[in-house]
This record gives C-alpha cells, structure tokens and sequence, in this order.
C-alpha cells in the first residue's frame, strides 16, 4: 500500500526521484475492451497521486519504499516508465544562477551560437544539456556526475544564448553544442575568436593584393610586349 504521496509537477525540496508515464504508454491504443482499461488506469494512476501534466503523468517520492512499490506496480500494468532525481527538474533561480556566476564579457554577455552581443535583459539562459535529453538518459545522468554536476541547473550547465537560437538548439545534443556552450562563456575565447578572424581577414586581404599585384604585371607586360604576355601566362 502507498501512502503519504506527494503531487506535483513541479520541482519540491526534499523530493528524491519523479516518476513519468506519458499518456501514450499508459495502455496502448486498440479495440474498445483496451480503450476501457487505458481508461481505467488512468483514473487509476490519478488515484495513486500522479498528476496529469502536459501530457504525461507525473509523481514525486520521497521514500524508497514508496518508490520500489510504485515501480512494481507500474510493471505489473505493463505500463513503460521513466524515473529521474528531482534535481533533474528545472529550478525557478536557474538564471539568477547563471548571472551570478557569469559576468559579461567585456562589456555584454555573448550568444555562443553566433557570437552575437547581447544585454543582459535579452539573454536567454540555455541548458547545454537539455533538462529533457537528461531525464531521458541514465548514460548523460552518469556523464553528468562524472563532471560534478548534480543538478541540472547547475551552473556549469547553463550558458547565454538568444530566445531564437534556443528554440533552434531545442532538445538537440551534439559535440559543437557543448564546446560552444562551455567556452563561450570565457573571455578567452572570444579574445582567441576575434585574433583567429583579424588573422584569417589579413592573410585573404593579402592574398587579394598578391593576387591582384600579377595580375597588373600580366596586363602591363600584354600591352606593352603581347608575344612575351602570351608565353608567360602559357
């Protein structure tokens, strides 16, 4: 029997873990008799003291005992599950957080995905790993605490982007997602960004005037000796 269960979707102190049923799992879709049943687990699950939230079903446990008995139970209904620490809910402070820690570069904060300069009332503060992508995957929970990340709203996850670029970069996880997100919020590197383009600017430039420079000398050589232009450019 479960007693004593917290509702709630959203994140609570002293809460350990948070068990997730999407409404799509909870029976699948078939003929009546199933649709019955879906029904009736359902009303079941809202009985227990999950909460429907955006489409899913959500609970937040604090005892082991509780927790072990709720997962049992959800086996028993063939029903599929997720499970996450409350820490892998987004915190309502996250931005405070990350404005704390993080002064602007030089003088505005930086989109790290366009190197766009941003006020600080126009940051958007973006998770590096997406809350989603981490309650998804123990393999990104394990990664996490082997960085000494507990909590997903930790600031070392977070970085400055843009509302656009946000919602671009979404649930997305990649390797240039993730460097762009923790260097991008060092001074260093932008310094080292802004050298590599002024140098790489300089050697096209120089290029150019090289260029341009033979191409005078062909043009002058043509007009003043044409047999001499027509060998040398052969």
């Amino acid at each position: 029997k479960i007693k004593n269960i917290k509702r709630g979707g959203n994140r609570k102190e002293g809460v350990n873990l948070i068990i997730e049923v999407l409404e799509k799992d909870v029976i699948p879709k078939g003929n009546r008799k199933l649709l019955n049943r879906r029904n009736f687990y359902k009303q079941h699950l809202t009985s227990l003291g999950f909460s429907h939230v955006r489409g899913k079903y959500v609970i937040q446990l604090d005892d082991e005992n509780e927790i072990e008995t709720m997962k049992t139970l959800l086996e028993s209904y063939r029903t599929k599950y997720q499970s996450y620490p409350n820490s892998y809910l987004r915190s309502g402070d996250y931005r405070k957080k990350f404005f704390d820690k993080n002064r602007p570069i030089f003088k505005d904060y930086y989109n790290v995905h366009t190197a766009e300069d941003l006020k600080k009332e126009d940051v958007t503060v973006d998770h590096i790993i997406s809350i989603r992508k981490a309650q998804k995957s123990k393999i990104l929970q394990f990664i996490l605490r082997l960085v000494k990340i507990n909590d997903i709203n930790d600031e070392k996850n977070l970085t400055a982007s843009c509302e656009t670029c946000n919602k671009k970069k979404g649930q997305k996880l990649s390797l240039s997602y993730v460097l762009r997100g923790i260097l991008g919020r060092k001074s260093w590197y932008w310094i080292i960004y802004y050298i590599v383009i002024i140098v790489v600017l300089v050697i096209v430039i120089l290029q150019i005037a090289i260029h341009d420079e033979e191409v005078h000398n062909i043009l002058l050589i043509f007009y003043t000796n044409p047999i001499k232009a027509r060998t040398d450019i052969s």
